[in-house]
């Protein structure tokens, strides 16, 4: 979950539940211990969060950028 309160963290916090890896946080400017206190009670007993971020983990861990990371830096394919 994130408590967005600077530039990409907005986006980052919307992807973050369109993935279905947690509740949409709170801006700081709306914070408060009961809203967090919900949100962070929903993060932790939502087991559909839980297996949605493992499944994206997984996924993660397959991605291999070197052939185009050489390439950006180097211009050879």
């Amino acid at each position: 979950m994130i408590i967005p309160h600077i530039t990409d963290q907005f986006v980052w916090n919307k992807i973050v539940t369109n993935k279905g890896c947690g509740p949409l946080g709170i801006p700081i400017s709306k914070l408060s211990e009961r809203r967090i206190e919900r949100k962070l009670l929903s993060l932790w007993e939502n087991k559909a969060y839980e297996m949605q971020a493992r499944k994206v983990s997984e996924a993660m861990k397959l991605e291999d950028f070197e052939k185009q990371l050489i390439f950006e830096l180097t211009g050879i394919r």
